[in-house]
């Protein structure tokens, strides 16, 4: 669904619009999450944590950028307070992430470059990690879905993901 039709479902039927953005966003917002902050249940708490204020202060109606921008920043905003929080990041760290995290940058030539990084790791996974990664986070099925897609159990499922979003994120963090 447009981002825009989504937006006028969200004022026009709150409840059924706003299911409609989660299930659009969330699983590509926890792996924008998951990159910044290596913390699975950290991610996942963070866009919940986003959804629910979303929600509850009716952000949606003060959202003036596109959508998907407008989602982005926002929990790429928030990961990135997080690391400062922690306060356990080497400044090199806080670098990696800032360069990770700005998809929204001017210089074309580092957005190409961020592209070919990011399909370069994807191309380094095994072809079994890979294709379960590219149908649960790009094509949003569910864990039951990929499992019967691949013949494989959910457990395996959840083992690969959590491979994968391991070795992207050793070779995302290395890009400068």
């Amino acid at each position: 669904m447009d981002d825009i039709l989504i937006l006028e479902q969200l004022e026009a039927d709150e409840a059924k619009g706003f299911k409609i953005l989660f299930d659009k966003y969330y699983k590509s917002l926890c792996l924008q999450a998951f990159i910044l902050l290596d913390n699975s249940e950290e991610a996942e708490d963070v866009v919940q944590t986003f959804f629910l204020k979303l929600w509850q202060e009716k952000q949606y109606l003060q959202i003036e950028t596109s959508l998907k921008s407008y989602l982005k920043s926002a929990i790429r905003n928030t990961c990135l307070n997080k690391i400062k929080q922690r306060k356990t990041y080497s400044e090199g760290s806080m670098e990696d992430a800032y360069l990770i995290a700005d998809e929204n940058s001017d210089n074309g030539l580092e957005d190409k470059e961020l592209q070919i990084q990011v399909e370069n790791a994807l191309n380094s996974l095994p072809e079994q990690c890979r294709n379960i990664f590219i149908t649960v986070t790009l094509e949003n099925k569910k864990y039951q879905e990929a499992a019967d897609q691949f013949g494989v159990s959910i457990n395996t499922v959840k083992t690969q993901l959590k491979r994968a979003f391991s070795k992207m994120r050793e070779q995302m963090i290395g890009f400068k």
